[in-house]
């Protein structure tokens, strides 16, 4: 080699040696990440074990389990009478939204929305007064840390390791952090405190929040919101028909809207899919007989509301199923 080469060759060569860290900072940062407790909390995935119940039912065709999932909704439409009714009934182990019933499960509801004498009188009304809701954990107006800090996330954490919940119900979200509902640092905070320990025990959690002035738009605030849940429901009402229109999705999901019907004696909410056949179906329950007038007067004293053209077409229909059954019967 030439010695203008060797010259080149020094020039191109790379130091690949590094210098000896000397900051203090970095070296207690490093016996940091080697204690034991830290890097548990670090662990990563066992592909060979993966967890059992990810896929569990919590809120049939609403949320599963570990997903975390708010509703959004102005104010009157019922959203915490619709998580109230939900969550005795997972507690109690009945019809959850006219789906067959499960075993009960655990859940914990966090009120900071409705007044202690409202919560007693739905109880009443959705006909839970003589039910054991021992499963059903309910914190009314709970003096607690707000979520978006971290002493507000480790109160969630020992509420979830105390009371073992599979869902947790926030109501209503934002008199539940201390931050600008207009500032994202307030929901990122929300996730990073209170939300991820959720995640980690493969809790559910439903958001309850309410929406802005232009029903068209999710919840009001920062979109920031939007990105920490898995799912959004958009939820308005109609007298008793009330309406979940899906508005985020991160999973799979096939429902685009779900319809859901609030009336009877006592009181409840049941998916609407035939509005005909459930109409029928609640005028046979009570052995009615007679006219549309008739019926529409019966349906309202049992606070049941459908539209004139579904009573005319479920009067017609039964009417004709009789008249049938009158001939074959002859």
């Amino acid at each position: 080699m030439t010695g203008r080469h060797e010259a080149a060759h020094r020039d191109l060569a790379f130091d690949l040696s590094y210098p000896r860290a000397t900051s203090t900072g970095l070296q207690r940062g490093l016996r940091t990440i080697t204690d034991e407790s830290i890097l548990h909390r670090l662990a990563p995935l066992d592909w060979m074990n993966p967890p059992t119940n990810t896929a569990k039912t919590i809120i049939p065709t609403i949320i599963n389990a570990g997903q975390i999932v708010s509703l959004v909704g102005q104010g009157g439409t019922g959203k915490s009478l619709l998580m109230f009714d939900i969550a005795m009934a997972l507690a109690t182990g009945q019809s959850v939204l006219g789906h067959p019933p499960a075993e009960p499960m655990s859940v914990l509801y966090i009120d900071v929305e409705n007044p202690v004498g409202e919560v007693f009188t739905r109880r009443d009304n959705l006909g839970y007064q003589d039910s054991s809701l021992e499963r059903l954990t309910y914190y009314h107006m709970p003096d607690l840390p707000a979520l978006d800090t971290k002493s507000g996330g480790k109160f969630i954490e020992t509420l979830v390791e105390w009371h073992s919940p599979e869902l947790v119900i926030f109501d209503t979200i934002s008199k539940l952090v201390a931050g600008e509902e207009s500032k994202s640092d307030t929901w990122q905070d929300l996730y990073k405190y209170s939300l991820v320990p959720l995640r980690q025990t493969n809790c559910a959690a439903v958001i309850l929040d309410h929406q802005g002035h232009d029903a068209s738009k999710g919840a009001r605030g920062s979109s920031a919101k939007r990105d920490n849940v898995d799912l959004q429901w958009i939820q308005a009402c109609n007298g008793d028909l009330i309406t979940l229109k899906r508005d985020k999705c991160r999973t799979l999901h096939d429902t685009e809207m779900l319809k859901i019907r609030r009336g009877g004696t006592p009181l409840g909410h049941a998916i609407e899919t035939d509005p005909v056949r459930d109409c029928i179906a609640f005028l046979d329950s009570i052995g009615f007989t007679g006219g549309r007038p008739t019926a529409e007067r019966v349906l309202a004293n049992h606070n049941r509301h459908w539209p004139k053209s579904v009573v005319t077409a479920a009067v017609r229909q039964r009417k004709a199923a009789l008249n049938g059954t009158a001939q074959n019967a002859a």
